[in-house]
């Protein structure tokens, strides 16, 4: 025992990040998407090995615990009710909200709260709302029942600890959904040290603000500038709902995001909302936005440059449609020419999947080659590079026997010319993956030529080439490529 009180403080935090490792969300919702795993088992199962941790000493509980490793990365479900005695949990101890870094959230209508909404619940939420400095006035209204015949008048006159008598309420299960987006708001208020946000968006307008004064717009109670430390956040829509520009408009005005990612915006009923709507709402909450992925989110060209135009100057893009049931509505092309024209000067890592692409299936209008990527001129500093090669221009069958050298971690003696679009690469690349989901097309020779032409792209170290048949990778190594067994990676890595 004496070993483990003698142990730095320092170290056990080191052995806390191995445990439950500080990743990005953005990084755990596209494994989690890819292997179908959900994001909120996975976080659980490391919590509670760490929380295991600290109930072997003393000495270690005061550590973890009471050092706010423990609760460093937050798991909140859509539960009511955990909400509301996380609520609790707060007031009772409020340095625990201030160790918060990293929050995982659900929100949804599934569990919204009891219909039955007495002083028991009342009290803990309006005295929050006090605490926070925050409208108490508009809070009432989002939380308290309501009748047609109430007037903004006789609202004020409401003891902020009451119920008022209505004559003609307002469905129950309305005002329990608007009571979980308010619990949900006063919750993320409290966590003022919050640097990574992740949500599952399951029911959509949950966080609308509803309180509509007469002759006025909907308008916010709740101070949504006041995590400054905010960096990164993470949405994923559901299959049933994606995502809408109310819940996206508060969780993007809560700080300074640099890092965003955004999962399944259409789908169902609202993919006319994204698919016509020019984001006009957003403007102003992606300045600081340098880092872009978007999947499985498809965009008018005219919507994808309006998005682009108002983000910071981004190094990171990343676009991933893999979504069979909805076409996409911006071209490879296209996306291209928006981004090169407004951030090929900054860009160091771009991500194009367009899958599936197979028979060009992925949008209506594709018929042509001027749908394809033709070249990548333009983006001047760019150095990692991911591009599915059924959306580039190029690729004959030809020359099979060059692509089948007779030793596998040697390279064929004899080799067709360049693609264009592998010859035209920007020389700043360090890593490429290349990939054909159906078919070599090809692209063999291309690959090789890549590998041999170290004089030309001399910071490039790795070239990774999938195929349905095969893949494989070339290391340079000593500026020679090695050809080594191929590694399946993610477009996240």
């Amino acid at each position: 025992m004496a070993r483990l009180t003698g142990l730095p403080s320092e170290l056990i935090e080191m052995i806390c990040d191995y445990i439950r490792p500080m990743q990005p969300m953005r990084d755990r919702f596209a494994k989690t998407t890819h292997e179908n795993n959900p994001i909120d088992r996975v976080l659980l199962l490391e919590w509670r090995s760490l929380r295991d941790l600290s109930v072997t000493s003393r000495y270690f509980r005061n550590v973890i615990m009471h050092g706010g490793l423990l609760h460093r990365t937050l798991i909140i479900r859509d539960s009511f009710h955990e909400l509301f005695n996380l609520l609790k949990l707060f007031k009772s101890d409020p340095e625990l909200a201030l160790a918060v870094k990293q929050l995982y959230i659900r929100i949804s209508r599934y569990d919204p709260g009891p219909q039955d909404f007495g002083p028991h619940y009342t009290l803990p939420i309006l005295t929050a709302i006090k605490d926070l400095g925050m409208d108490s006035e508009a809070a009432r209204r989002e939380i308290l029942p309501r009748s047609r015949e109430a007037s903004p008048v006789g609202l004020r006159a409401i003891s902020p600890f009451s119920l008022p008598a209505t004559l003609e309420n307002e469905p129950d299960w309305q005002v329990s959904v608007r009571r979980y987006g308010v619990l949900v708001k006063l919750v993320l208020a409290q966590m003022t040290n919050l640097e990574d946000l992740g949500a599952d968006i399951m029911s959509a307008d949950v966080l609308k603000p509803q309180n509509k004064e007469y002759g006025r717009a909907h308008r916010e109670f709740i101070n949504v500038r006041n995590l400054s430390q905010l960096r990164s956040v993470s949405l994923r829509g559901s299959k049933e709902s994606g995502l809408v520009s109310s819940d996206l408009d508060f969780l993007l005005r809560l700080g300074p995001v640099k890092h965003l990612y955004i999962d399944t915006m259409n789908a169902g009923s609202r993919t006319a909302e994204w698919v016509y709507n020019l984001f006009f709402t957003l403007v102003g909450v992606l300045d600081n936005v340098t880092t872009l992925i978007l999947s499985n989110s498809t965009f008018l060209p005219l919507g994808l440059k309006f998005v682009l135009r108002h983000c910071a100057p981004l190094s990171t893009f990343k676009y991933i449609f893999t979504n069979g049931q909805i076409s996409s509505l911006s071209l490879p092309s296209e996306v291209v020419a928006v981004l090169g024209a407004w951030h090929g000067k900054t860009l160091r890592t771009l991500c194009l999947r367009f899958l599936p692409v197979g028979g060009n299936n992925y949008v209506a209008r594709s018929s042509t080659s001027n749908s394809l990527i033709k070249s990548l001129q333009g983006f001047d500093v760019l150095e990692s590079l991911w591009v599915d090669l059924d959306a580039v221009a190029g690729g004959t069958e030809r020359r099979p026997a060059a692509s089948q050298p007779a030793n596998p971690h040697t390279l064929p003696w004899i080799i067709g010319p360049p693609e264009r679009f592998v010859a035209s690469l920007p020389r700043t690349l360090k890593r490429v993956f290349l990939c054909v989901p159906y078919r070599t097309n090809g692209w063999d020779d291309s690959v090789v030529w890549l590998a041999r032409a170290a004089d030309e792209f001399p910071g490039l170290n790795d070239i990774l080439y999938y195929t349905a048949l095969r893949g494989y990778t070339f290391r340079m190594i000593s500026r020679r490529p090695v050809r080594c067994p191929y590694v399946p990676v993610l477009q996240w890595d």
